[in-house]
């Protein structure tokens, strides 16, 4: 078995998803450090599968804003949700995605204005 990893090299995934469906609602676990503004692909795309966030939690040195989106279908995002120091975001799991990128795109992350972006990202593979 080959294995595939995000750009940061973390939260390896079978190559192959597609042959044993029953893996691909596995939860996976993204860290996410970024130290400034930037949009970065956290989470590479599988070929026809979407990347689905079921929960988060965010926080930061200074204030700022952040924002997810398909890497390559860009209108396809959250918006964009700020961020304090005093207030982490958290988005609790729920019965539903919280968003989900377009099938064989990866997870970008676009962070602006803030400094020291920190948290984890737990996500599924459908």
């Amino acid at each position: 078995m080959t294995f595939v990893a995000n750009k940061a090299g973390t939260d390896p995934m079978p190559d192959g998803y597609g042959a044993k469906d029953q893996m691909l609602s596995k939860p996976l676990q993204l860290q996410i450090a970024i130290a400034s503004a930037s949009t970065s692909l956290q989470i590479a795309g599988v070929p026809g599968k979407k990347i689905c966030i079921r929960s988060l939690t965010l926080g930061v040195a200074t204030a700022g804003f952040v924002a997810f989106q398909s890497h390559t279908t860009t209108a396809k995002t959250t918006g964009t949700l700020p961020l304090s120091i005093s207030n982490p975001l958290v988005v609790p799991e729920g019965p539903n995605d919280w968003f989900e990128t377009v099938p064989g795109e990866g997870l970008d992350v676009v962070f602006t204005t803030g400094t020291n972006l920190n948290g984890t990202v737990n996500y599924t593979i459908v």
